[in-house]
C-alpha cells in the first residue's frame, strides 16, 4: 500500500509523456509548400517556388503528394545558382514519392518546379519532418 501511490503517479507520468511525444511526431510533417493549376481544358503550365536551406544538411527527404486528372507532370529540384537539376521525375496518375537530395548547402536556395504539361488539373504537397528548410516566394524576373 505504501508504494502504490508513488507507483501510479509514475505510470501516469510516463503515460502522460508518451502522449506528448506522438502529438509532437505527428505534427511535424506538415505541408509546407503546395503547387496547384487548373484549367477547364487541359495545357501546358510551369510552377516554381524556392525551398531555403538555413544550415548544411546530408540528405533531405521531402514526402510529395500528386493528384493529376490528365496529361503528365515532370517535378524537378534545380540549384538556383546554375540551375543543375538536383532530382527529377515524371508522373502521369496520381502519386506519393519522395524527393531525397544530398549534399545540400547552408544558407542556399534550390528551386522546385513542376512542369505540367496538357494537364487540366493538378495538385501537389510537400511536406518535410526537417526544421531546416522553409518555403520562400519565388521573386519575379
Amino acid at each position: 500500500m505504501l508504494f502504490q501511490r508513488p507507483l501510479k503517479q509514475v505510470w501516469t507520468l510516463l503515460l502522460l509523456v508518451v502522449m506528448i511525444s506522438l502529438g509532437a511526431c505527428s505534427q511535424s510533417s506538415a505541408t509546407f509548400m503546395s503547387f496547384s493549376f487548373s484549367t477547364t481544358t487541359p495545357a501546358d503550365s510551369i510552377r516554381e517556388k524556392i525551398i531555403y536551406i538555413n544550415s548544411d544538411i546530408d540528405s533531405l527527404q521531402l514526402n510529395a503528394n500528386l493528384q493529376l486528372d490528365s496529361g503528365k507532370v515532370n517535378v524537378q529540384v534545380l540549384s538556383i545558382d546554375d540551375e543543375e537539376v538536383i532530382w527529377s521525375d515524371d508522373y502521369e496518375s496520381n502519386s506519393s514519392f519522395i524527393i531525397e537530395m544530398s549534399n545540400l548547402e547552408a544558407n542556399s536556395e534550390y528551386l522546385i518546379r513542376i512542369n505540367a504539361i496538357q494537364s487540366q488539373r493538378v495538385q501537389l504537397n510537400i511536406t518535410s519532418d526537417s526544421k531546416l528548410v522553409e518555403a520562400r516566394e519565388k521573386p519575379d524576373r
